[in-house]
């Protein structure tokens, strides 16, 4: 019988993932792209913590590395952007550093993407929440429309791929007649036996 894992310390867990980032910084240096993974799950906890002001610097870490290896345009850069100004829009004496972050996140995504996926609909999402704690419902409105018309767009491409494409076969005379196709019921698990499968990759993925 599995045993099941030990109860979640957000203490506990930060405090191993500094362990972790700081092995790893002095192994290969404090800089090094091999430490992003790391920094972002420390950043990720400090956030849970409710010091933003670590996850900011850890952030801004990322990004200084990420520009340094991968150029100023990439798409992993504006995700980080888009990360850093979220934090920044959470406090009045930082939020003039979100503007620039966000819209240069934006800039980065339409030239890779153009108007369409969830990264350019999180990131419109985000100016939004900035435009409104601006004092600027206008312009939060125009953001907010432009995220919704995005996911809108995405919605109708999902749902074309989905619809299945109708089959020809043998006209089905009576139910239970060998042309039925068996039901694949029976193989699929419960919800409840799923969720317990997956329970030791979850509490990995936390830890």
């Amino acid at each position: 019988m599995a045993r099941e894992p030990p109860e979640f310390s957000l203490s506990s867990a930060a405090a191993q993932a500094r362990a972790a980032l700081a092995v790893r910084e002095g192994s290969v240096g404090a800089d090094h792209v091999s430490n992003l993974q790391a920094m972002r799950k420390l950043a990720l906890l400090k956030r849970c913590q409710g010091d933003n002001d670590g996850a900011a610097e850890l952030y801004a870490r990322e990004l200084s590395i990420l520009r340094s290896v991968s150029g100023d345009d990439h798409v992993d850069v504006a995700e980080c952007m888009r990360r850093l100004g979220n934090l920044y829009c959470l406090r009045a004496s930082t939020r003039h550093k979100a503007r620039p972050l966000l819209e240069g996140a934006l800039r980065i995504q339409l030239r890779a993407f153009g108007e369409e996926g969830d990264d350019v609909a999180d990131t419109l999402d985000a100016l939004a929440v900035l435009a409104a704690a601006d004092g600027d419902p206008d312009g939060a409105h125009t953001y907010q429309e432009r995220a919704l018309r995005v996911r809108h767009t995405m919605s109708e491409v999902e749902s074309r791929e989905s619809t299945p494409t109708p089959r020809r076969g043998p006209a089905l005379s009576r139910e239970g007649s060998d042309d039925f196709p068996p039901s694949d019921e029976d193989d699929s698990g419960s919800e409840e036996e799923f969720c317990e499968e997956f329970k030791p990759v979850v509490w990995n993925v936390m830890m």
